[in-house]
């Protein structure tokens, strides 16, 4: 989601947030050429952003209580010293962004009037049109959209409370309350309540996401936005043994007066996504023990990849079920409540290098969701992006990314002692383990050399010097080389997958 929202951004800022998360990899300086180089921007222009961004952590240093130390040189370029500040400022960069603004006045006021708002903003109705038309773009990618005259968010309620939910934690993440009509003293004491009667230990970032969840919800409602009800939810939960079972329910719905039987059905079914509720024993017995009774299309749906998995892949460790099944099933749910949506409940989008580093497995666990939905003929199985990421996931807990991609055979010829050459085999085996399906062989294998690496210059290097199956590297074996190595072992993970999959 942060993507989505960096597009929102005016163009400085853009590069602003460009240039300090670049000066952030490390802490060092960085000349006005090098930044250029990496954004494509000539120095004097580089040299203006960087002033603008040393006057910003002026202003920002000002109220926050982490401060940012930005150091800056003629000749040696600009430093970023405390680089526990950077997400901070980041974050105030975002917020102070025109169309950001806008944004967080849409989701409490529920619409705007757009003179007015440049009025009271002291900018042009041509500026606002123009993050109002961003804003509506980003939406449709979720299905929603803004309504003409009004332009409050439109489209399916369930799905805007998720939109808005996940904006808004993507915005301040918890460092700030952003809901000004609601009062945060007595949403956390609910959160806290919730904890307590169903013994669950929250983290700080657990409770606020909560907070940030029960504030969504009750914006939307306080504006008379309710939830649709949905015939399935009742095969979801029984109600009334839950309110009776859970004080937390009951306590929600008289400290916020919501009466709405679709409303109340909705909390008690979105908390089902959530696998930290599984620790409460009460809250698994209720919901998974009712879902098993009704057979609902979400518990057939997870024992059926359970099913799946199994014969396909490999078998469940059995430590691991209950979490594998929770895991799932909560996946499967979050399918059936909302459409389109790429990204977790909090807004991240959590294999976004399976395309490039795990082809093989992608297009097995891809061919996977599509028997699944072929063999149940379930809808939720056409969520397949977010499936995708789930399932590689539950996946990596009993077997490795890389275990269904090619293996990349690699002799090392060499005149190293043994144990030197074991240490820089291990060495590129701990490097890359996570992204290739390294083996080491002998020559007297007879398995086929993908890759020959040597320290001894001769005739067959000199006459392979450019090609992807040998690399020569000097000892002691240096950082460039393992680079290197890692740019050969890209080509030629590439070249067997796509022959694999083919």
């Amino acid at each position: 989601m942060e993507k989505q929202m960096f597009r929102l951004l005016n163009p400085t800022n853009q590069q602003l947030l460009e240039i300090l998360s670049f000066i952030s990899e490390n802490k060092r300086w960085y000349t006005t050429k090098e930044i250029g180089l990496h954004i494509n921007m000539v120095e004097r222009t580089v040299q203006r952003y960087i002033q603008q961004i040393r006057d910003i952590t002026d202003i920002f240093n000002q109220t926050s209580k982490v401060k940012v130390s930005i150091k800056y040189e003629k000749y040696r370029g600009i430093c970023l010293d405390s680089e526990s500040g950077y997400i901070d400022l980041k974050n105030y960069i975002f917020e102070k962004d025109e169309t950001i603004q806008l944004l967080k006045h849409l989701i409490v006021e529920d619409g705007i009037n757009i003179e007015r708002y440049a009025l009271d903003n002291y900018t042009s109705v041509h500026a606002v049109k123009a993050s109002l038309k961003k804003i509506k773009l980003m939406f449709e990618l979720y299905d929603l959209s803004l309504s003409r005259q009004t332009y409050s968010i439109v489209g399916n309620e369930k799905q805007i409370r998720l939109i808005i939910y996940i904006m808004m934690w993507t915005l301040y993440k918890g460092i700030k309350w952003p809901f000004k009509t609601i009062n945060k003293t007595i949403i956390y004491q609910t959160v806290d309540l919730f904890s307590e009667t169903n013994h669950l230990q929250f983290s700080v970032i657990q409770r606020k996401q909560l907070a940030y969840v029960l504030s969504t919800n009750l914006i939307r409602l306080r504006k008379k936005h309710f939830v649709m009800m949905e015939e399935s939810w009742k095969n979801y939960v029984d109600i009334s043994t839950l309110i009776e079972k859970l004080s937390f329910l009951k306590n929600v719905m008289q400290e916020f007066h919501i009466y709405c039987e679709s409303e109340i059905y909705f909390y008690a079914v979105v908390a089902q996504i959530k696998t930290k509720f599984y620790e409460s024993s009460v809250f698994k017995q209720e919901i998974l023990g009712y879902h098993k009774m009704k057979q609902s299309d979400v518990y057939q749906a997870t024992m059926e990849f359970m099913r799946v998995f199994q014969e396909t892949f490999v078998q469940i460790p059995k430590d691991l079920k209950e979490r594998f099944f929770i895991t799932s099933f909560c996946a499967h749910m979050f399918c059936r409540l909302f459409k389109r949506v790429h990204v977790d409940v909090d807004g991240y989008y959590v294999m976004s290098e399976v395309n490039d580093r795990y082809p093989v497995l992608k297009h097995k666990v891809l061919s996977t969701i599509r028997q699944l939905y072929d063999q149940t003929g379930n809808d939720l199985f056409l969520m397949e992006d977010f499936l995708l990421q789930k399932y590689i996931l539950l996946f990596s807990s009993v077997l490795p990314l890389t275990y269904y991609e090619p293996e990349i055979v690699i002799y090392l010829d060499t005149d190293l002692p043994y144990f030197i050459a074991k240490d820089i085999e291990e060495r590129i085996l701990y490097r890359y383990k996570y992204d290739y399906h390294i083996v080491f062989k002998k020559l007297t294998d007879t398995h086929k050399i993908d890759l020959m690496l040597t320290n001894i210059p001769n005739t067959l290097e000199e006459m392979n010097r450019y090609s992807s199956h040998v690399q020569l590297f000097d000892y002691p074996i240096k950082e460039r080389d393992l680079i290197d190595i890692g740019k050969k072992l890209q080509y030629l993970a590439q070249e067997k997958s796509e022959a694999t999959i083919l």
